[in-house]
């Protein structure tokens, strides 16, 4: 089915009040529409691999490490390179000229989420960091279009990445391009990260993941676990009790595993808590409408006096667990950004429509 029937079809839809006709057709014929984007590099644990779409179906060549790899014609290309320390590569019919690189010891990496379509900041700053970190929700209605609209605007820094509620829709299209299962570990040098997902019902096959695999993060100098959906948050849609309630058990089960933080995202906004000195963000802020928590319509029970707070909640803030935990929270387009020093994690929060920092945390090792 082209467009152009779409179209019509839709129309004939419309007027004849047959609404879920107009849906049905929307969302099955979008996704078959490419968006160029990429490349993107994703960390792998022996290799690297480079995903991008052209708009046109082509036999589209990457050269790396002055070797040609992947002939097939497609819209979609995803090639394996094996090494994930130092290469150059570009696209042939491109000028453009990429590299890839982590350091021998990472210095700093940026946690961004719901960095769906509209309002995208991420391609605003491009400075010297080593990878980036997602949490989740990179489409609103999980189309195609949509995560070309994202994903052309990403820096071609190095990618780690969790799925989000809104991608289940295209789960195999995510599995397809990076290339892995929904629960898995990464180390990059001298960290381990945990990436687990839990929506609809999985938040059971996760913990199950992370209680039967924690020894993978033993001997790590830093531990991070990425997950959508948030621990604590004073968001929207707020805590998710049997989440919380494991998380806490796992971290507190495991103190040999030098977990650092937990990075989640879901709420649009950003909020940050510190409990025995394990730090918990909402990174939800990363492009997506932000949630007007002034709104009592939106907040409902967590509804804030003013666009941002900061330190301990009241207990009637409680129904977004953690509460006396929270440091602070704003409603504002938000980066987290991860560096390391001799005894201290310190966690930079970025205004990306300002470029200002907003706060720093330094957790002492």
């Amino acid at each position: 089915m082209n467009i152009s029937t779409v179209i019509i079809m839709t129309t004939l839809s419309i007027a004849l009040g047959i609404e879920v006709i107009v849906k049905q057709l929307y969302y099955l014929s979008l996704p078959l529409v490419p968006s160029n984007y990429g490349p993107l590099a994703f960390i792998h644990e022996n290799g690297t691999r480079i995903h991008w779409c052209t708009n046109e179906l082509a036999e589209t060549n990457l050269k790396a490490d002055k070797k040609y790899l992947d002939k097939t014609q497609s819209n979609y290309h995803s090639v394996f390179v094996n090494n994930n320390e130092k290469f150059d590569y570009s696209l042939n019919g491109y000028q453009k000229k990429h590299q890839f690189y982590l350091p021998p010891v990472i210095n700093k990496f940026i946690v961004m989420a719901d960095i769906q379509t509209v309002n995208t900041y991420i391609s605003t700053m491009d400075e010297d960091y080593d990878f980036n970190v997602l949490c989740g929700d990179y489409s609103y209605s999980g189309l195609m279009s949509e995560y070309g609209e994202t994903f052309s605007k990403m820096h071609t820094k190095p990618v780690l990445m969790v799925q989000g509620n809104h991608d289940e829709p295209t789960t195999d299209f995510i599995d397809s391009i990076t290339q892995r299962p929904m629960n898995y570990f990464q180390k990059v040098r001298n960290i381990g990260f945990f990436f687990i997902y839990i929506n609809n019902g999985h938040t059971y096959l996760a913990m199950d993941y992370l209680n039967n695999n924690y020894q993978k993060a033993q001997g790590f100098d830093h531990v991070f676990i990425v997950v959508h959906h948030p621990i604590y948050s004073t968001g929207e849609f707020g805590s998710f009790d049997y989440l919380t309630q494991e998380m806490e058990t796992f971290i507190d089960g495991h103190p040999e595993l030098n977990i650092r933080g937990v990075f989640t995202g879901h709420d649009h906004l950003f909020a940050a808590f510190k409990r025995n000195n394990i730090f918990y963000f909402v990174n939800g802020a990363g492009g997506a409408g932000i949630d007007q928590m002034t709104n009592p319509s939106v907040a409902y029970d967590r509804i804030w006096a003013q666009e941002e707070l900061h330190g301990p909640l009241s207990i009637i803030n409680q129904n977004c667990l953690g509460y006396e935990y929270h440091l602070d929270s704003w409603m504002k387009f938000t980066r987290t950004e991860v560096s390391f020093s001799s005894n201290k994690v310190i966690y930079t929060i970025r205004d990306l429509v300002t470029k200002q920092v907003l706060v720093s945390y330094e957790q002492v090792i």
